[in-house]
């Protein structure tokens, strides 16, 4: 079937399907992301 009319940018629905992909990529980063405890990062912040 041939596409008569192509949308210039990504429609509503499209937009909000590539975000939530993008959405649980950030979540699995986050989760995959080791856990450093608050102490760590102080630390890891004033070594600087």
């Amino acid at each position: 079937m041939p596409v008569y009319w192509k949308p210039k940018y990504g429609t509503r629905s499209s937009r909000h399907k590539a975000w939530v992909r993008q959405e649980a990529k950030r979540e699995a980063a986050l989760r995959k992301a080791p856990k450093s405890s608050i102490r760590d990062r102080l630390r890891r912040l004033f070594k600087r």
